[in-house]
């Protein structure tokens, strides 16, 4: 089984969809969920564009942003690991 979730950086539930089967890649369970009009429209908060941020593997949208790749400044490697700490929200058992 699969599900996909959306969580702000407070730990609050924003998205969630599911189950799907497991199988599934991460963008057909996205593009199933319907979120992609959603979220185009509503990460648009009085002129200044919101991003989620995903894996580097998916499609990056707009409203999507991934970590730095490649030869990284000091800033880029902190900013990265921050990020991706944030990702992690919780681990089932």
């Amino acid at each position: 089984m699969n599900f996909q979730s959306i969580v702000s950086p407070e730990g609050l539930l924003l998205h969630f969809y599911g189950p799907i089967e497991g199988r599934r890649h991460d963008m057909k369970v996205y593009h199933e969920s319907g979120m992609d009009g959603i979220l185009s429209e509503d990460l648009l908060i009085n002129g200044v564009q919101y991003r989620i941020y995903r894996d580097k593997a998916e499609v990056v949208l707009l409203w999507m942003q991934v970590g730095y790749t490649g030869e990284l400044t000091v800033d880029q490697v902190e900013n990265k690991a921050a990020m991706n700490a944030l990702r992690i929200v919780m681990q089932w058992v």
